[in-house]
C-alpha cells in the first residue's frame, strides 16, 4: 500500500507542483549563451531526437521557506548535465565534449548544501549535452525537491513507475503462456502454444530491457542492442504466427527484414549506430503488424477475440511511434499491448478447444441416438413388408378399379416397399450404389410419380440441355437416397405453391458437377433461412424437420453441398454434386484391400476417419506428423491415396507435399476448411478436398464394386 501511495505522488504530482520551464539550445556553450529562451511546452519533448548538441534548462522554484537537509530529483537525463541552483553548481553527471562520457541509465539525485534553497524564488538550472536518440535531454516532469531520507524512495517509485507496465506484464503473460500449456492438452494446438510462449518470452526480455534492469547485467551498447532484438522478435512473430495460411511471400517479406535488421544490430560497434537502426525499426513495425491483420482477417474475419488483441496491439505500437515522433506525449503502452494480445490469444486457443470438445460430443450424441433410431426404423421396415404384400394382393382382388388409380395405388405401395428396403439395406455393413446411366428419364420418373401420388395441378417442368446432358451419363450413388431426396425437394415445392402453382427442375452439367435446381413460385421463405437443414427444424404444422437435412447429409455425403435462394416469389433449391472422378483410378488396390493415408495433427480428425473407414472397408492408415508417416513410408505403394491435411501445425501441407510428389507419389490430396485459393501452391497435388472423410472419399466412390 506504501508503494502504491508514493506511486500515485509521482504521478501526480507534477499537476500538484508545476513550475514554468524554458530551454534554449547551442552547439557549444558560447553560442548556446547568446540563444534566446523558449517555453518549455507542458505536453511533449521539443527536442528533436536527431538534436546532438547542448541544450539549457531553468526554472524558478518558489520555497515558503529556508529549507535545510534537502535535495533534488531530476530522473533520467540524456546524456550528461551539469545542474545549478542559484547559481552555484550542486551535481554533474558524464562530462562535456571533448572527453566525452555518458551515464543514461541513472536517475539523477544531487544534494542542496545548507541553506541554498532559499524563502521565495529559486533558480534551478540544468546544462546538458545531448548526443544518443535515446532519452533526449531532461524531462522537467520529473523535478522534485523533497528531503535527503526521501530521495532514495522517490527514485524508488520512480522506476517502479517505468518498469510497472513494462515488466511487471510481460512477467504475468509469460506465466500465462506456462500455465496454459497442460490446459490446451491436444497436441494439434502444441505448435501454435509454443508460438504464444515464444511472443511472452521476447516480450519478457523486451521489457526487462525497456524496463532498465537490463543494465544491472549488460552494458549500454548491449542492452540496447538486446532490447531492440528483442522488439524485433516479438513483433516477427506475431507476424509469421497470423500470415501462416497466408501465400509465402507475404511471410517472406517480414522474415527478410527482420534477419537483415537484427543482422545490421548486431554489428553494429556504437550505441549512435545502433539507436539510428532502431528508429528505423521502430517506425516500420506498424507495416509488420498490418501484414498480421491482413493474414488474420483471412482466417477469421474481425469479430474474433484474436482480432480485437491485435488491434489493440497495433493501436499501442502506433502510441508509442507517436510519442517517439514527438507529435505526443503519454505513457508507452507497447508492453500493454503485448500482454493483451497474448491473453486473447490463449482465450481464444481455449474457446476453439471448447468448441470443438462441444462439437465432438454433441457429435457423438447424435449418432447413439441415431444408432438407436436405425434400429427401430430397421425393424419397422421389416414389420411393413408383410402388411405391404397384403395390401398388394387385396387391390388386385378389388373389382371395378379403374387402371389408373390402380396403378397410382401400386405406385404409392412400391414407393413405401422401396423405402423399407434402403432402410435394410443401410444396415448391412456395406452401402450398396446403384448406376444412373440417364438421369433425364430418371428425373422424369420421380416427377411423375410425385405428380400422379399427390393428384397435383401444379405445372412441372424439366429443363435440360441436350448439348450438355449426354444420355450415357453415368452417376453412382444410392439411387434410392437420391429418388427420396429428389422425391422430397418437389413435395416441399408442391406444398408451397397449394399443389397449383409452377415449378422448374434444372439439370445442368459442368465440368466436373451435377447442378440439379428446383424452383418454385410458392410462399417462399418466411423466416430463418439460416436454420432450415438443421434436424428438427420445420414452418411446417405437420412437419418433422427431416427432410432439408437429410437432404443435406446425402450431398454433403458425395461431396457435394446444397443451398437455398429466396427469390421475389418462391423458393430455389440448388444441388452441386461432383462427378469429375473414378474410384478405381481414385482408390486403387493396396496389399488385397482398399488403405489410404490421412496425415493430421488432430486427434478427432484421425479417429473419425478410421471408425468411417471401417464402415467401408477402408484401411485409414493414419499419422500424427509428416515425419512419423517419412518413417514408414517403406510399406506403401507410390499410388496409394495419400490425404495431407494443409495446416499441420507451424507447417504447410502443400509444401510438404511436395517431397511426396518428388518420391513419387501419384495421388496426393490436400484436406482443408480454408478457400483453395488461400493454398500456397498446388501444382503438384492431385486435389484439394474437404476434412471430413465423407468429402475427401466417400464423394469420389464412382464404382460399385469398390464397395
Amino acid at each position: 500500500m506504501k508503494s502504491f501511495v508514493l506511486l500515485m505522488f509521482v504521478v501526480f504530482s507534477n499537476a500538484l507542483f508545476a513550475y514554468t520551464w524554458e530551454f534554449r539550445t547551442g552547439d557549444n556553450l558560447e553560442n548556446l549563451k547568446v540563444q534566446a529562451w523558449k517555453p518549455y511546452p507542458a505536453i511533449g519533448n521539443p527536442i528533436k531526437r536527431e538534436y546532438e548538441g547542448y541544450i539549457e534548462y531553468k526554472s524558478n522554484y518558489q520555497s515558503s521557506e529556508l529549507m535545510n537537509g534537502h535535495g533534488l530529483y531530476l530522473g533520467l537525463i540524456g546524456d550528461a548535465d551539469k545542474t545549478y541552483v542559484n547559481g552555484i553548481q550542486v551535481g554533474q553527471t558524464g562530462n562535456f565534449p571533448p572527453n566525452f562520457s555518458y551515464n543514461m541509465d541513472t536517475e539523477r539525485t544531487y544534494f542542496l548544501s545548507k541553506d541554498l534553497i532559499k524563502k521565495g524564488a529559486n533558480e534551478i538550472r540544468l546544462v546538458v549535452y545531448s548526443k544518443f536518440l535515446v532519452n533526449k535531454g531532461f524531462s522537467p516532469k520529473s523535478f522534485k525537491v523533497a528531503p535527503i531520507a526521501e530521495l532514495d524512495k522517490t527514485k524508488y517509485v520512480d522506476e517502479l513507475k517505468n518498469n510497472l507496465s513494462k515488466i511487471i506484464i510481460p512477467i504475468l503473460c509469460l506465466v500465462l503462456t506456462v500455465v496454459s500449456f497442460p490446459l490446451l492438452a491436444p497436441k494439434h494446438l502444441w505448435n501454435s502454444q509454443l508460438m504464444i510462449f515464444l511472443i511472452g518470452l521476447s516480450s519478457f526480455v523486451l521489457g526487462v530491457c525497456r524496463g532498465r534492469s537490463g543494465y544491472h547485467f549488460l552494458d549500454m551498447l548491449d542492452v540496447y542492442k538486446t532490447t531492440l532484438i528483442s522488439s524485433v522478435l516479438t513483433i516477427w512473430l506475431v507476424t509469421v504466427f497470423m500470415t501462416k495460411s497466408c501465400k509465402s511471400w507475404i511471410r517472406f517479406v517480414p522474415s527478410f527484414v527482420s534477419a537483415a535488421l537484427i543482422t545490421t544490430v548486431l554489428v553494429s560497434n556504437t550505441l549512435t549506430e545502433a539507436a539510428s537502426w532502431g528508429r528505423v525499426w521502430f517506425h516500420i513495425s506498424p507495416l509488420f503488424l498490418l501484414f498480421a491483420l491482413y493474414g488474420n482477417l483471412k482466417i477469421s474475419g474481425l469479430k474474433s477475440l484474436r482480432s480485437f488483441g491485435l488491434i489493440v496491439l497495433i493501436a499501442t505500437n502506433l502510441n508509442d511511434n507517436l510519442n517517439d515522433l514527438r507529435v505526443f506525449s503519454t505513457l508507452s503502452l507497447l508492453q500493454a499491448g503485448l500482454g493483451l494480445f497474448i491473453s486473447c490469444m490463449i482465450i481464444d486457443q481455449l474457446l476453439g478447444l471448447k468448441r470443438s470438445w462441444e462439437k465432438y460430443f454433441m457429435k457423438e450424441a447424435q449418432l447413439e441416438i441415431d444408432a438407436e433410431v436405425g434400429k427401430q426404423a430397421v425393424q419397422i421396415a421389416h414389420d411393413l413388408r408383410s402388411p405391404i404384400e397384403a395390401l398388394k394382393d387385396g387391390i388386385s382382388r378389388i373389382p371395378g378399379v379403374h387402371s389408373d388409380e390402380h396403378l397410382n395405388l401400386n405406385k404409392g405401395l412400391a414407393r413405401i416397399n422401396e423405402i423399407c428396403n434402403s432402410l435394410l439395406r443401410n444396415e448391412q455393413p456395406s452401402n450398396t450404389l446403384n448406376s444412373i446411366t440417364n438421369l433425364v428419364s430418371y428425373t422424369e420418373d420421380v416427377i411423375q410419380e410425385v405428380q400422379s401420388l399427390n393428384h397435383s395441378k401444379a405445372t412441372i417442368e424439366l429443363n435440360f440441355s441436350k448439348e450438355e446432358i449426354s444420355k450415357d451419363i453415368n452417376l453412382l450413388f444410392d439411387s434410392a437416397r437420391f429418388k427420396r431426396t429428389l422425391s422430397n425437394l418437389i413435395n416441399n415445392s408442391l406444398e408451397a405453391t397449394g399443389f397449383k402453382g409452377k415449378i422448374l427442375v434444372s439439370i445442368l452439367i459442368s465440368r466436373n458437377h451435377l447442378k440439379l435446381c428446383i424452383e418454385d413460385d410458392g410462399v417462399g421463405i418466411s423466416s430463418h433461412p439460416d436454420f432450415i437443414f438443421q434436424r428438427g427444424f420445420t414452418t411446417k404444422i405437420r412437419g418433422n424437420g427431416l427432410g432439408l437435412s437429410s437432404a443435406k447429409e446425402f450431398v454433403e455425403s458425395l461431396g457435394g453441398k446444397i443451398t437455398v435462394e429466396s427469390l421475389t416469389r418462391g423458393t430455389k433449391i440448388i444441388l452441386f454434386i461432383p462427378i469429375e472422378k473414378t474410384f478405381e483410378n481414385y482408390l486403387p488396390d493396396f496389399q488385397g484391400g482398399h488403405s489410404i493415408v490421412l496425415i493430421d495433427d488432430d486427434p478427432l480428425v484421425r479417429f473419425n476417419w478410421k471408425r468411417q473407414g471401417e464402415k467401408y472397408a477402408i484401411t485409414v492408415n493414419a499419422f500424427k506428423s509428416f515425419n512419423d508417416f517419412l518413417e514408414k513410408k517403406r510399406f506403401y505403394k507410390l499410388d496409394t491415396p495419400i490425404f495431407i491435411d494443409s495446416m499441420l501445425g507451424s507447417e504447410k501441407g502443400e509444401l510438404l507435399s511436395e517431397e511426396l510428389s518428388t518420391a513419387g507419389y501419384k495421388n496426393v490430396y490436400i484436406t482443408t476448411g480454408l478457400p483453395k485459393k488461400s493454398l500456397v501452391s498446388t501444382k503438384w497435388i492431385t486435389d484439394v478436398v474437404g476434412k471430413s472423410f465423407e468429402s475427401a472419399v466417400l464423394s469420389r466412390l464412382t464404382t460399385l464394386k469398390e464397395l
